[in-house]
């Protein structure tokens, strides 16, 4: 399963949650959510690593918790249809 999720999808989902309410830009993603101290931000694995994704999250402000999803199953599932459709 972690081999497909690597190989098919290179979409994470970041959640943070800082100590102080965010204002600055995210360049590094497309932005979920974005609410007083909670941002949610897709990231492109492949065009971002997720040591510069960290780094660039700590500077728009003190991060108090941070958890980075992976994609769920059946989207890699979906994914994988869909490439060998050629879709």
């Amino acid at each position: 399963v972690k081999n497909l999720k690597r190989h098919y999808l290179t979409r994470k989902v970041v959640d943070v949650l800082y100590e102080e309410e965010v204002t600055g830009e995210v360049a590094f993603g497309k932005v979920l959510k974005l609410k007083g101290v909670g941002l949610k931000v897709e990231v492109d694995t492949e065009a971002y690593s997720m040591d510069e994704v960290i780094h660039q999250l700590a500077r728009l402000g003190t991060v108090r918790d941070i958890t980075i999803e992976d994609a769920p199953l059946e989207e890699v599932i979906s994914d994988i249809y869909k490439r060998k459709r050629g879709v």
